[in-house]
């Protein structure tokens, strides 16, 4: 008899060890850990993402596949390097105590200290740091590859015939600067992982391919010359034919007053072409999804679900990350 009431004792002990575990491991929600976050540090959050509702909702909930921001760093070293005259650190100062600024750089830096508890497979942000200027870039995966797959032709004409949309994707993500060294400086590539539409993309990059060449109209014995594109006589003709072409994607009233000031994604777009009048659509679509998943509750928990596709962390991994 004593021997059974030992091991009954043992195993009522076991058991209570067992539920004590199971209660510490409860996984963390997206409620418990807004609760753990002060109120200033959630009013950053929110105007974080809320600053940028013309990019930031289309990447969690649509097919954009990447948005970018940037903020001034009035810290950088760069800033009082030789090469800065004086209306360069006047704009700079100013620049960087301007609300927009300081409130951005303080989200974005509260965003860090808690990103680690909304771990995401699908979605990454991104910073890079360059003379004065802290970049910020999310990206949707899924998208961004499907993206690259529709365009792949393109992309192997500029980048080289071995590039695959993971490779892509992998350069993006490791590389100093995604324009620059991922993508060669091609705004069209750019304009293309940006949502912006393929075609509308291309006539981006080429008046920019225009515009960057001051002597376009000169003869230059170091530069080959352009020439002007099929349908066009010259240059010039081609030229002011795209910046006519080119206007506001974002021209659409929205009449429904609604409380994220949600407006459509901001680019130039040649709107008699029929890919964007089907980007229209789509965004138009998306956005109407984003407002309805934002009328579920509370704004930063919406968006916390839908970043955090990842198992919940752990109770006891909050503990240790608080901890000095």
């Amino acid at each position: 008899m004593k021997t059974n009431s030992l091991w009954l004792v043992i195993f009522l002990a076991g058991c209570f060890f067992l539920f004590a575990v199971c209660f510490k491991l409860q996984p963390l929600t997206i409620k418990k850990i807004l609760k753990t976050i002060p109120q200033e540090e959630k009013s950053s959050l929110e105007w974080f993402f809320q600053a940028h509702v013309d990019t930031i909702p289309y990447v969690l909930f649509g097919s954009k596949p990447m948005a970018t921001t940037e903020f001034l760093d009035p810290f950088s070293s760069s800033t009082f390097s030789e090469g800065h005259d004086a209306d360069d650190w006047l704009f700079f100062f100013f620049g960087s105590v301007s609300t927009w600024n300081l409130k951005t750089k303080k989200g974005w830096n509260t965003w860090k200290k808690y990103q680690h508890l909304l771990p995401s497979s699908n979605y990454i942000f991104l910073e890079r740091k360059w003379n004065n200027w802290v970049n910020i870039t999310l990206i949707n995966k899924k998208a961004f590859l499907d993206v690259v797959e529709k365009n792949l032709d393109i992309f192997q004409s500029v980048l080289g015939q071995d590039t695959t949309p993971q490779r892509v994707l992998e350069s993006c993500i490791t590389c100093n600067d995604i324009l620059a060294d991922a993508l060669h400086n091609h705004d069209g590539l750019f304009g293309i992982l940006l949502g912006y539409g393929t075609h509308n993309a291309k006539l981006f990059h080429r008046r920019f391919e225009i515009k960057r060449n001051p002597q376009r109209s000169q003869f230059s014995l170091t530069k080959k010359p352009l020439k002007p594109s099929e349908g066009f006589s010259t240059i010039e003709e081609e030229y002011n034919t795209i910046c006519q072409k080119l206007t506001s994607f974002d021209n659409y009233i929205i009449y429904d007053f609604n409380p994220l000031l949600l407006v459509l994604p901001g680019f130039v777009a040649d709107h008699s072409h029929p890919e964007t009048q089907q980007l229209r659509k789509e965004y138009l679509k998306q956005y109407k999804t984003i407002i309805h998943e934002y009328q579920k509750g509370d704004f930063l928990e919406v968006t916390f679900k839908q970043f955090n596709d990842k198992k919940p962390l752990l109770k006891h991994l909050l503990t240790q990350r608080s901890q000095p």
